[in-house]
């Protein structure tokens, strides 16, 4: 497999391999991911200033960018799964007719 990536394109990490179009859990994984970031740089600010709930902001927002990470990751998953069954309900037909 040749892969060669040139520049980053936001438009293919929010959209779907197979079909092309905008996956909705890749767009929402990356806005709770920049919210996440947002929230953790927040926590670290507070937090070496000695204000109180910088770390409970900083637990917070990790697990803010753990969900925006599953929500991209399940885009994927979901993608592989389609492939696969798609594969064995062509071989499944194919025993069926044979």
């Amino acid at each position: 497999m040749n892969c060669k990536i040139t520049k980053f394109s936001w438009t293919e990490a929010t959209s779907n391999t197979k079909t092309g179009k905008t996956s909705g859990s890749g767009t929402a994984g990356l806005i709770v991911i920049g919210v996440g970031c947002l929230a953790f740089l927040g926590g670290v600010t507070l937090y070496f200033l000695e204000k109180e709930g910088g770390d409970n902001i900083i637990l917070h927002s990790l697990g803010l960018i753990t969900v925006g990470s599953g929500l991209l990751g399940v885009r994927k998953h979901k993608d592989g799964i389609e492939k696969s069954n798609t594969e064995e309900n062509k071989e499944n037909i194919q025993k069926l007719h044979s």
